[in-house]
């Protein structure tokens, strides 16, 4: 198996409930999610909500930082996650690479 980077997103002039939503053509079985605040200290994120495919989500608290960040996530099954900012460091044009 190998890493299938996702890209870049940034919101435009959102912050807190801003949201991402990834789906794949066939379910996957999920085993590491690497994430990539922005850059710029102005923009970045705090706190995610992951949602999966079959209605659970999970919380993910995030450090201040522009290094990649392995989320705590555990190994899972889904066709779809949807990431959603619940809380900003600071806004500006919040968003991530994955």
């Amino acid at each position: 198996m190998t890493d299938v980077p996702m890209g870049i997103w940034a919101s435009n002039g959102q912050g807190v409930a801003a949201w991402l939503r990834i789906n794949f053509k066939k379910e996957y079985q999920i085993t590491k999610i690497l994430y990539k605040d922005r850059d710029n200290s102005y923009q970045r994120n705090k706190r995610l909500s992951l949602t999966f495919s079959d209605g659970q989500s999970i919380k993910e608290d995030l450090k201040n930082t522009e290094k990649i960040q392995r989320l705590k996530a555990k190994a899972f099954v889904t066709k779809e996650i949807t990431f959603t900012v619940e809380e900003v460091y600071t806004t500006i044009n919040n968003g991530m690479a994955l």
